[in-house]
């Protein structure tokens, strides 16, 4: 259990992806807490103050729902999703997510950058 009593909000609007992503978070140790928006992200996010916050960024409005969470509480954030593009993760990185991680998921990786950005 590598993550165990982290508290991490997940989004994305594909079904399966986050109840996939959910599960795995959950097997090691996390608190997982899904939002199927952005608007729930930010909502989820003002709720319970999570330690990383995992997106698929499905529109260009990432960034300003990464400002206005932010405003609060500065909270890590991981873009999750199939842009594998270098350009891609420029952009993401551009938007303000701290970290990328490519679809389809690599259980490993995506553990190690969530201890990474709460350095653990």
């Amino acid at each position: 259990m590598q993550l165990e009593g982290f508290k991490i909000v997940v989004m994305d609007v594909h079904r399966d992806s986050i109840d996939v992503l959910c599960a795995l978070l959950a097997h090691e140790g996390a608190y997982a807490r899904r939002a199927d928006s952005m608007a729930e992200a930010v909502e989820a996010c003002s709720q319970m103050t999570p330690d990383v916050l995992i997106v698929d960024p499905v529109s260009s409005d990432a960034s300003a729902m990464l400002r206005q969470i932010r405003e609060r509480r500065y909270i890590p954030a991981i873009c999750f999703t199939s842009w594998v593009s270098r350009e891609g993760r420029h952009s993401a990185l551009r938007a303000g997510f701290d970290a990328f991680v490519a679809k389809p998921l690599v259980p490993v990786e995506l553990t190690a950058k969530i201890q990474r950005l709460k350095g653990r």
